[in-house]
């Protein structure tokens, strides 16, 4: 009999998830388990999806250890073990300068974007290591990859999880987990940004202007990047690294992987520190 593999996703609301959810060439291989906050949304996937003996849905708040640990207890007791955990959990934070911040917006923007990743980690990842290739994949966003002056919280749990994410893939060597920046994407969370744009600074100001005014990268990308990672051969080669859906090849990377060994990519793009051939 055909072992079934099972994807679980975390922060299925709205965005990225839910047009990768909707549009995924990859996912119907799968059996696949929902998570989101939202009632709303539950209800709205399952009214969707109705029918499909292959989804299961789960209301939880992966910022709370004892719903993460009550969804991995539910799995364990019917035998189900992700091979895929894919984490869209993320928030924007408030906008402005460190001194004008405050503390309760900002523990809740650390505890909805590093506080989630933790728990998924610390009561997923044991699941993940009894399948064969498992695949980790979070967000980075460009907070984690440049200075974000004005959005502060967000660009420190964002590096926190990358360098979480290095340390890990040196912690565990059989698990395969990835980072992807996304691109600038206008997403509820771009939305929820541009509300504040007189607390943020001046280049964060321009680009909502411009986005506004000529649209974001399209949503597609991380998508079609993250189908591209499913079942990768190499994905190994990428474990602990960040991987930009919209400027990063990942097949001209990956057919140079032996470059990516000995590199440090600290919290960088595979592609701004690995000296490769001038061909490509």
């Amino acid at each position: 009999m055909k072992k079934i593999k099972f994807i679980l996703i975390f922060g299925a609301s709205s965005g990225i998830s839910k047009y990768y959810i909707e549009n995924s060439k990859k996912i119907n291989n799968f059996s696949i388990i929902i998570t989101c906050r939202s009632k709303s949304n539950i209800y709205n996937f399952k009214k969707k999806f109705k029918g499909k003996k292959n989804y299961y849905f789960y209301r939880l708040d992966a910022s709370k250890e004892k719903d993460v640990k009550q969804l991995k207890k539910k799995l364990a007791n019917n035998k189900i073990n992700p091979r895929i955990i894919l984490n869209f959990c993320g928030d924007i934070g408030e906008g402005g300068k460190i001194s004008e911040l405050s503390s309760r917006r900002w523990k809740d923007t650390i505890n909805n974007n590093l506080l989630s990743f933790f728990n998924i980690s610390k009561y997923f990842i044991p699941m993940l290591l009894k399948e064969n290739n498992p695949l980790f994949i979070n967000f980075s966003g460009g907070g984690a990859l440049m200075p974000q002056p004005t959005l502060n919280a967000y660009s420190a749990s964002k590096a926190a999880i990358v360098r979480l994410i290095e340390n890990i893939s040196l912690e565990f060597k059989k698990l395969n987990i990835i980072a992807i920046a996304p691109g600038a994407i206008n997403t509820k969370i771009f939305s929820k940004i541009s509300k504040q744009k007189n607390k943020l600074s001046k280049n964060l100001k321009i680009e909502i202007k411009n986005r506004i005014k000529f649209g974001g990268d399209e949503i597609s990308m991380p998508s079609k990047l993250i189908d591209n990672l499913i079942n990768n051969k190499y994905i190994h080669a990428l474990s602990g690294k960040i991987i930009s859906a919209k400027y990063d090849n990942l097949n001209k990377i990956l057919m140079n992987r032996k470059y990516i060994k000995n590199h440090d990519l600290t919290l960088r793009r595979v592609d701004k520190v690995l000296k490769v051939p001038k061909y490509l």
